[in-house]
């Protein structure tokens, strides 16, 4: 295969731009995405649920960016809970807002038919923009930042399905427990702001502000996880909490310089001190959901040097690092196994 340079690709969708071809602009990132960046399918996966679901397991699905579907049997968690993956086109030139349509497919994809509850962990479009037409879609509340309960609102989410978290909240919801600790977001130049009143749709991507960004522990059967949505970390403020299974976001982590994937590793799985380590928040989420995505391109991040951190640094602390596969159920405690 011939590679595609960057001074070629960075000349290609100039071209692409000033013409306002946005087949040309496409075309340009696939093939450094093709040609450059290794597919998730290259890293070790953890095994989809190979029989019906059973009683007494947590079941965990992977849907895109954090968009992460939780169900015991009993109760039904949706994290984020985003669909509409708008194109990068689409985010550029384009007001957006969710797409109905898609979000209904999803959800039957999925096989997601009712919810207790989406829970958002920060406000930007790709996490947030769908929590309330989910939400409407499946009898669920919303839980989130007052920005979050602000795209709710503006969305026509009655006002009693929308419950308004800060730090230290704790949300039990059946037999799970949700511990909000408040985080930052990943360091891209497109972080903090609030939605101070109801955000009604369609509007430009940037109006969906951070909001308050969290880390989420997530306590299930004696077991918990940590859920981090973004790759970015307030410092100390998960010490003491510890976790069996981290699920670590890891959007432009790959472009942060060696001393940030540092921190960043120490914050997150030094202070929590997880067996299993769990990428998320990797996929291109303005390509549309399907079971093989391609990582967020260059040059908004490096895919390859992401994963190539994480599996060194876990290897060296005998930590055990897996992808999940997209669109298939996983009985995430079994992942905890030996053999798994």
């Amino acid at each position: 295969m011939r590679y595609l340079t960057r001074p070629q690709l960075v000349s290609l969708i100039s071209r692409a731009y000033l013409s306002c071809d946005r087949h040309l602009c496409n075309n340009a990132f696939a093939l450094y995405q093709n040609s450059r960046i290794p597919p998730s399918t290259h890293y070790p996966h953890l095994p989809a649920a190979s029989n019906a679901a059973q009683p007494g397991k947590l079941y965990l699905s992977f849907l895109g960016v954090t968009t992460l579907y939780l169900d015991d049997g009993q109760t039904r968690i949706l994290i984020d809970g985003f669909f509409s993956r708008p194109s990068k086109w689409q985010i550029l030139t384009q007001k957006i807002e969710p797409d109905k349509a898609r979000i209904t497919a999803a959800l039957k994809r999925a096989s997601i038919a009712k919810l207790d509850a989406v829970i958002a962990v920060h406000s930007h479009y790709d996490h947030a923009m769908d929590s309330p037409e989910v939400a409407l879609q499946t009898g669920a509340s919303v839980c989130g930042s007052e920005s979050t309960a602000n795209i709710s609102r503006g969305w026509g989410l009655p006002e009693n399905r929308i419950q308004t978290i800060k730090h230290g909240s704790q949300v039990n919801i059946g037999g799970f427990e949700f511990l909000f600790i408040n985080a930052d977001h990943a360091p891209t130049g497109m972080t903090g702001g609030v939605i101070p009143n109801p955000l009604k749709p369609p509007v430009r991507f940037s109006d969906y502000k951070e909001g308050q960004s969290y880390s989420l522990i997530i306590r299930h059967s004696g077991k918990a996880m940590l859920l981090q949505g973004s790759a970015g970390f307030q410092e100390n403020q998960l010490a003491g909490q510890k976790v069996d299974i981290a699920l670590l976001g890891i959007g432009t982590l790959g472009q942060q310089p060696q001393t940030f994937k540092e921190q960043y590793w120490q914050q997150t799985v030094g202070l929590t001190q997880p067996r299993l380590v769990i990428p998320v928040h990797w996929d291109d989420f303005t390509a549309p959901l399907a079971e093989s995505m391609p990582p967020i391109p260059w040059p908004f991040d490096d895919f390859g040097k992401s994963i190539d951190f994480l599996l060194a640094r876990s290897a060296a602390e005998h930590r055990t690092l897996k992808m999940l596969p997209l669109l298939q159920r996983v009985d995430i405690y079994s992942a905890l196994e030996p053999d798994a």
